[in-house]
């Protein structure tokens, strides 16, 4: 008898150690990754109601869609901008990127800012006709990301990038639209914006920069020759549209 409850004396207290031992729930405690700058976070899996933000977002590689617009306070661009673009992070906060995009735009010669269509003061009727403007931009740049500890899926950043760009006005025809044919434009990009991730590799985001350069545009003035001119370009890139996927 005395063996007995001292066996069961023993087998009670390694039940009650195993027990302590074990972890709440019988599952797993929580997940480890890394957040957009590359530093290590952690997280329950486990939700306690309402949306579950991410609690770290991919790093690496990006591929955004941007849309949809430009203005110009000086010189002229086309409005609509619809634009993709690759980052690639380099170390930390640092990101570089490139990207490409389709210009378009449509309106007539006081869209262009010009003072007449090229046939004076008084065009004949059916003259100076709106149409349809289309062109490309390319850039390449650096952006500085930042890490929020406490929202991870939320990532501000700034940049600057260099491009340029080149469009064709509508063809100057028997109702002379314009005298421009051309224009191509070399600028500065500085501004900044934010990235709210909805999944760990998906986000939406907005984006604003101040666009600083020049442009030069071929110009053929009714019965005169043609002749390139140069003038200052100050304008501005709004996309409140963005979409970004990290892979």
């Amino acid at each position: 008898m005395r063996v007995a409850a001292g066996l069961s004396l023993v087998a009670l207290a390694l039940a009650t150690t195993t027990a302590q031992a074990a972890p709440a729930g019988g599952g797993a405690g929580g997940q480890v990754g890394f957040d957009s700058s590359g530093a290590s976070s952690s997280g329950s899996s486990s939700s306690s109601g309402g949306y579950q933000w991410p609690e770290r977002v991919i790093s690496g590689n990006a591929v955004s869609l941007q849309l949809p617009l430009q203005i110009a306070f000086l010189g002229y661009m086309p409005r609509v901008r619809i634009g993709l673009q690759y980052d690639y992070q380099l170390h930390l906060p640092h990101w570089v990127h490139i990207g490409i995009a389709a210009l378009l735009d449509r309106g007539d010669f006081e869209t262009f800012k010009l003072d007449t269509c090229g046939f004076g003061a008084n065009p004949p009727s059916g003259s100076c006709q709106p149409g349809t403007v289309a062109g490309f931009d390319i850039w390449a740049g650096y952006a500085y990301k930042w890490y929020l500890k406490e929202r991870p899926y939320l990532v501000p950043y700034v940049r600057g990038s260099l491009g340029g760009g080149w469009w064709r006005y509508p063809d100057v025809t028997a109702s002379r639209l314009q005298s421009l044919q051309w224009s191509g434009t070399f600028s500065l990009r500085l501004g900044g914006g934010a990235r709210l991730f909805l999944l760990d590799y998906l986000a939406l985001g907005i984006d604003v920069a101040l666009t600083i350069g020049f442009t030069q545009s071929l110009n053929i003035p009714l019965g005169g020759s043609e002749e390139k001119v140069t003038s200052f370009l100050l304008g501005m890139e709004i996309l409140p549209l963005l979409l970004e996927y990290r892979f």
